[in-house]
């Protein structure tokens, strides 16, 4: 019987890396905020910030913004590129001193909403 019962935690042990690894793996596959639909882009679940805009990328429908600490995401003080739709960035220049709202992900954040200072 103790060789049985040996036997059977060495296999154990040898196994428990394999099923560790899969716990480490997401359950569900939620979209990245890159593939959610405009209309999924609400107010409500937006986190708000204010900047003043350093770049502006419309053909990769970017715009880069150095804002402050972000403590509903423990973000520090930075430099952040959002995606943006065309219809955001038309009237913003470099300099400009916004307020925006947005949405992060681990990939980065989409803008809700950006308006002047």
């Amino acid at each position: 019987m103790k060789p049985l019962v040996a036997a059977s935690l060495v296999l154990l042990c040898f196994n428990l890396p394999s099923h560790a690894q899969d716990l480490l793996k997401p359950t569900d596959q939620q979209p990245l905020v890159e593939n959610v639909s405009d209309q999924a882009l609400e107010a409500d679940t937006a986190v708000t910030a204010e900047g003043e805009i350093t770049a502006i990328d419309a053909a990769r429908e970017r715009v880069t913004i150095a804002h402050g600490p972000v403590p509903s995401l423990k973000w520090p003080e930075n430099r952040t590129a959002f995606r943006a739709r065309p219809e955001q960035l038309h009237d913003l220049k470099v300099g400009d001193r916004v307020a925006f709202s947005f949405q992060a992900d681990g990939s980065g954040a989409a803008l809700v909403a950006i308006e002047k200072r």
